[in-house]
């Protein structure tokens, strides 16, 4: 999918996305494998953003399943509407928005799942990741036939990224926080 503007995350600019149909996008690189797999170590490899990965199903029967994408000049909004694969009563409900400044907002409306969760955005390092949370289909391995239900998503707060830009080359920043450098020419400069 083309977003129609330039959107840089993480010191790139991005014209494009996949966008996954379970409740990610990919803004290069590769896909996980299983798409279906949410979990930590296989998120931050990835240059990912998911307001809220899981292995979702789009039902012809239930009430606006679906992705909706709705663009604008300078911002793009992907909604994920399903329901959870293992309990297909269990709706699903979120989006994101990308604005060409870089901003990213996760939002949330019904959430229902006992499904593997993560949630956050990755550039494919460890240091430039963020978790916000994660969810395991059992988080008691001892009682393998009773998945766990992953809470406090429904209605949750908006999530409000500014991905930092990098520094140019020509600066540094030392231990204490304080930064030197010489620019190559007389200017403004935005980081």
């Amino acid at each position: 999918m083309t977003f129609g503007f330039q959107f840089p995350f993480y010191g790139n600019d991005y014209s494009q996305c996949r966008v996954s149909d379970n409740g990610y996008i990919i803004l290069d690189g590769k896909s996980p494998d299983p798409k279906w797999d949410a979990n930590e170590n296989a998120f931050k490899s990835l240059i990912m953003i998911a307001p809220f990965w899981t292995d979702l199903v789009f039902p012809d029967d239930a009430d606006n399943a679906g992705i909706y994408v709705k663009k604008s000049a300078n911002a793009v909004t992907i909604r994920w509407r399903g329901r959870d694969y293992h309990f297909e009563d269990d709706v699903v409900n979120f989006s994101v928005t990308l604005k060409d400044d870089g901003n990213i907002t996760f939002k949330y409306g019904e959430i229902s799942t006992t499904n593997r969760v993560v949630i956050g955005i990755s550039n494919a390092n460890q240091e430039q990741c963020t978790i916000i949370d994660s969810h395991a289909w059992h988080e008691d391995v001892s009682d393998l036939d009773s998945p766990t239900t992953f809470d406090g998503w429904s209605g949750h707060d908006d999530i409000p990224f500014s991905v930092p830009s990098p520094l140019p080359d020509w600066l540094a920043i030392n231990s204490e926080g304080e930064l030197a450098g010489i620019p190559p020419e007389a200017g403004d400069y935005s980081f």
